[in-house]
């Protein structure tokens, strides 16, 4: 029925996505069901809703990025969330894999200290190299946290607690090694 209307989001998880101020500015996603694709499905992008330039959860985060005087790098909202509920409330998520240029410079605007806790599969440490590149052109030499055999910063927390989380920031190497 051409007149009819389809829900884009149906089931599926909403999360509302926020701009560093708070303002709900679209939503994404999340399948929930065997075989639904995409997995993540956004608002479409316009020039409010753009993902490259886009942090999941700064709003949250700044103030603690600010006192810890770093952040954590996640590629999913699942992970961020994961990470902010079990203590490390300095994390912000790419929206995807890529880190816009604004994205960069408002982190940098806050630390000079980076974690790129990537997930622990090729199109992660992919990502993990191309934001190392954009982070090591400002001057910046980002961590790499590997969360194998666990595939993301969601899933080692889950398996291992925040304690080991912990533990992997104190031992990480620099994404260069």
């Amino acid at each position: 029925n051409p007149k009819s209307h389809y829900d884009t989001f149906r089931d599926r998880i909403i999360f509302p996505i926020w701009d560093q101020n708070g303002q709900v500015i679209g939503y994404t996603s999340r399948s929930i069901r065997e075989g639904q694709n995409p997995k993540y499905l956004n608002s479409p992008e316009s020039k409010v809703f753009n993902k490259r330039n886009l942090l999941y959860g700064l709003h949250l985060a700044k103030t603690s990025i600010r006192e810890k005087d770093f952040a954590i790098l996640v590629e999913g909202n699942m992970d961020q969330i994961a990470l902010y509920k079990s203590g490390f409330q300095n994390s912000v998520a790419v929206m995807g894999v890529a880190l816009g240029q604004s994205s960069l410079d408002r982190l940098v605007g806050l630390t000079k200290n980076f974690y790129l806790a990537l997930d622990s599969d090729n199109a992660g440490f992919m990502a993990m190299e191309r934001i190392n590149r954009q982070f090591l052109e400002k001057g910046l030499l980002p961590k790499a946290l590997s969360f194998l055999p666990e595939k993301d910063p969601d899933e080692f927390i889950s398996a291992h607690g925040p304690i080991a989380f912990q533990n992997l920031l104190d031992t990480a190497p620099v994404a260069l090694d």
